[in-house]
């Protein structure tokens, strides 16, 4: 459900580093010295810029603008690699990084054949939170331990299924998730967040984050077009809330059809399974109007953050047209 009386959730931006780095350091300026708290950057090493570098690179030149992943994965490093990592770039921005991960998609897909299974992706989390707490673990009938720590590192699990939304509430300290924008799909969603935080005993469910694709355009059919290919990323997942007979026939078309070598791209040939009218259902995307009503409704959901994922060709403009709307809409916490 949607409610006035919601605070206002932080807002954080996404990308997936596929431009040059001299665009990435305007883009990391920019949100530096906006109302955007954290930059989350994809994590899928063929298609794109190696994450944690990027984030190295970005933290070196900013002062208050948050960064994380979205989405590691526990298979592609050790999780002794990526607590190490996390201790490492903690030191180096001052406290300023997040870790998002999850079972794994196109990284996983295309160097193994499948992604992570869940218990993998439990073990990998509670030994990086372990390790970062300074504790030790066995491995091989060795030892494991940071030579330095970075306790209370905020890790956020993402997913989409049902089965991997439980464990979010089980493990994460927020649960990252894809539902769009309809309040009863992001109520369905979270409530499997809840169950397994639940069923672990815990007693205050992970923080909420809504992951939604952003694109802003005069011409309403190009940001539209831009991004078609997240929203068919998103259907092909199994969802944590019910679909229509037409939402499972368009599933059905973008899996037969899913390359994962165009995966978020805008060449994408199975985007287009996606009418419009669905696109606007999982996605901020039109024009100018069109994005201040949708982000509007966005951050009246009760969620505790909305992070708007920067889409097409030229995600430098796109983050442009993100901070001029964030610009005119009062609800965002400063």
């Amino acid at each position: 459900m949607t409610d006035s009386s919601i605070r206002p959730p932080l807002i954080s931006a996404g990308v997936y580093p596929s431009f040059s780095f001299a665009d990435l350091y305007e883009l990391a300026d920019l949100f530096d010295d906006s109302r955007i708290d954290t930059l989350w950057v994809g994590d899928s090493h063929l298609i794109w810029r190696e994450c944690w570098t990027t984030i190295t690179a970005l933290a070196t030149r900013t002062s208050s603008l948050r960064f994380g992943s979205c989405v590691s994965n526990p298979i592609s490093r050790h999780a002794s690699v990526t607590a190490s990592t996390l201790a490492t770039l903690q030191e180096l921005s001052g406290g300023r990084v997040r870790l998002g991960i999850g079972v794994g998609d196109s990284a996983l897909r295309m160097t193994y054949g499948r992604v992570a299974k869940l218990k993998e992706l439990e073990t990998a989390v509670e030994m990086i939170r372990g390790l970062l707490r300074g504790e030790e673990y066995e491995h091989d009938g060795s030892p494991l331990a940071l030579a330095r720590v970075a306790p209370g590192t905020e890790i956020y699990v993402s997913g989409s299924g049902p089965k991997t939304m439980a464990m979010a509430g089980k493990i994460g300290d927020g649960a990252i998730v894809v539902p769009g924008l309809i309040a009863a799909r992001v109520e369905q969603a979270f409530a499997a967040v809840a169950t397994g935080a639940a069923e672990s005993g815990r007693t205050e469910a992970p923080r909420r984050l809504l992951w939604i694709a952003f694109a802003m355009d005069v011409d309403r059919k190009r940001a539209l077009e831009a991004v078609r290919p997240w929203v068919a990323s998103v259907l092909r997942h199994p969802l944590p809330f019910e679909i229509s007979e037409e939402l499972k026939e368009i599933r059905a078309a973008i899996r037969a059809t899913y390359d994962f070598t165009h995966h978020m791209a805008g060449s994408a040939g199975h985007a287009s399974a996606v009418p419009d009218h669905i696109v606007q259902e999982f996605a901020v995307a039109g024009d100018p109007d069109e994005v201040g009503e949708l982000m509007a409704r966005a951050c009246a959901l009760d969620v505790d953050e909305v992070a708007f994922v920067l889409m097409g060709d030229d995600q430098l403009g796109a983050a442009r047209s993100l901070v001029s709307a964030l610009a005119t809409y009062d609800g965002v916490r400063p």
